[in-house]
């Protein structure tokens, strides 16, 4: 299988395996200083670009120990000769696939059912690419599908399937948060994690509300922004429907707590986050 990112065809090429990645990354660490370990299953994510870039204490490891900013380490590889004229078949397929379902979606006098379907598929396999996908290849496929969603609403004036567009661009919105915020873009994050919040609303889902406000809430978490995430929790737990999505409401929240020193509200929250029914709803990656 070909590299998927730069620091995958540089450990290539060193015929590093995944022990051996760890235990370099580790003596790299000693080497300037910084006491780091790294997962084989995190090492992994690292080599495939899944999850964005690492943190900073990571970030200057892996730049001491290849001499290339961390940001083309985890972006494409290096093209070469060989690679250009290498034809993935399953790409190709792919490509011709997403092509003709373009085609015919354009091509429908009005907007079908089916049509409608395929965004949902198109949404659902793009959230599981979450997990495998680098993070600017899959920050290129959620806007043009992003794109496409915005195309079709223009083109019904169903109010059924008007909201099921919106559903879509609220899930392909909460994506893209992700993706901003992995790429390193937190204000970016922010912006469209309150964008799938504002489609949740529009159309009255409580769930696609509840994760959206769980995204945002990650993203001042991370930024320090405590009492923030304290306000938001506060409003969105009161219209949050039982789920995966108002658990982490509960635990994010409980995080916030723990860092302003509150101990028992953070262990009550903590507590609701476990304790919660759950219906078994599959929440979407990134959150």
């Amino acid at each position: 299988m070909p590299p998927r990112t730069r620091l995958e065809q540089r450990a290539d090429a060193a015929h590093l395996s995944i022990r051996d990645f760890c235990a370099a990354y580790h003596d790299a660490g000693k080497a300037i200083g910084e006491s780091v370990h790294v997962s084989e299953t995190q090492a992994k994510r690292w080599l495939g670009g899944a999850g964005g870039l690492p943190r900073a204490a990571a970030r200057r490891v892996l730049e001491h120990w290849w001499h290339e900013p961390v940001t083309e380490l985890f972006g494409p590889p290096v093209g070469t000769a060989s690679a250009a004229v290498t034809v993935d078949t399953g790409d190709l397929l792919t490509t011709a696939g997403r092509e003709c379902a373009q085609h015919a979606l354009h091509s429908a006098a009005s907007l079908e059912p089916a049509a409608v379907e395929a965004l949902h598929a198109e949404t659902a396999r793009l959230a599981r690419a979450y997990y495998t996908m680098a993070p600017l290849a899959l920050l290129g496929e959620l806007v043009r599908l992003r794109d496409t969603v915005y195309g079709q609403v223009d083109r019904t004036h169903k109010p059924r399937q008007r909201a099921e567009l919106y559903l879509i661009a609220g899930q392909v919105c909460g994506l893209l948060s992700s993706v901003a915020f992995d790429l390193g873009h937190p204000d970016t994050a922010e912006e469209l994690a309150r964008a799938a919040y504002t489609y949740g609303n529009v159309i009255d889902h409580p769930s696609l509300c509840t994760w959206a406000r769980a995204k945002t809430m990650d993203v001042l978490l991370w930024g320090g922004r405590y009492r923030e995430v304290i306000t938001v929790a506060t409003h969105a737990v009161e219209l949050a429907s039982v789920g995966t999505a108002r658990a982490r409401l509960h635990a994010v929240r409980a995080r916030a707590l723990a860092n302003l020193g509150s101990a028992r509200e953070a262990a009550d929250d903590l507590r609701l986050s476990t304790t919660l029914e759950l219906p078994g709803v599959r929440e979407l990656p990134g959150g």
